[in-house]
């Protein structure tokens, strides 16, 4: 694979424009915004530790910059849901800050960041990791969706 950004500096990244451009949209309040912005982000996270412990658990790197080192196709779990669940981690992660600081501004970057993270990151992955694991991977990519 070409040259990528890891991923989770992407999602710092748009945490950082969704907090900057805060004062370009208008503010929203609503009930219990704060406590669902956290309990969004929190499920996030809890989303991306899982998945990342289940690729430990099965000897696997998790560097989707460098493929090559993977020596397991992890199917259990949270990837029987999701192909991706840590990057869907990384979207509830970006959509709870959102909610709390800049909900339509977050929005739009959240959208941003599918996009972004479909044709550059997903895409090219899902090409190494076919060529990879062979006829196991088109199984799965046949049988599970890609976010959710």
């Amino acid at each position: 694979m070409k040259k990528r950004i890891p991923p989770p500096l992407i999602t710092m990244f748009c945490i950082l424009i969704i907090f900057l451009s805060k004062s370009i949209f208008p503010s929203f309040v609503f009930p219990y915004k704060l406590e669902l912005g956290v309990v969004v982000s929190i499920f996030g996270l809890l989303l991306l530790i899982v998945s990342v412990k289940s690729f430990i658990n099965n000897n696997t790197t998790i560097n989707p910059l460098n493929l090559k080192k993977s020596t397991y196709l992890v199917t259990d779990g949270l990837f029987r849901f999701s192909r991706n669940p840590m990057y869907l981690g990384m979207l509830l992660f970006l959509l709870g800050t959102s909610i709390v600081l800049n909900i339509i501004g977050g929005l739009i970057i959240s959208i941003l960041f599918i996009f972004y993270m479909n044709f550059f990151q997903i895409m090219p992955e899902e090409k190494a990791l076919e060529n990879l694991f062979g006829k196991d991977y088109r199984n799965y990519l046949k049988s599970v969706r890609r976010w959710i």
